[in-house]
């Protein structure tokens, strides 16, 4: 799991910073572990 967070951590950020209020790795990984919980939205 660490491995697999470290990797989304190397992802390039290319929005705004001064806008950005959580960490785009926080988001892939919840948008990931949704899809594969099959979440409705």
């Amino acid at each position: 799991m660490d491995e697999f967070i470290e990797k989304l951590k190397n992802i390039e950020d290319i929005r705004q910073q001064v806008k950005v209020k959580h960490l785009l790795s926080d988001i892939v990984a919840i948008v990931i572990f949704a899809t594969l919980s099959n979440a409705p939205s």
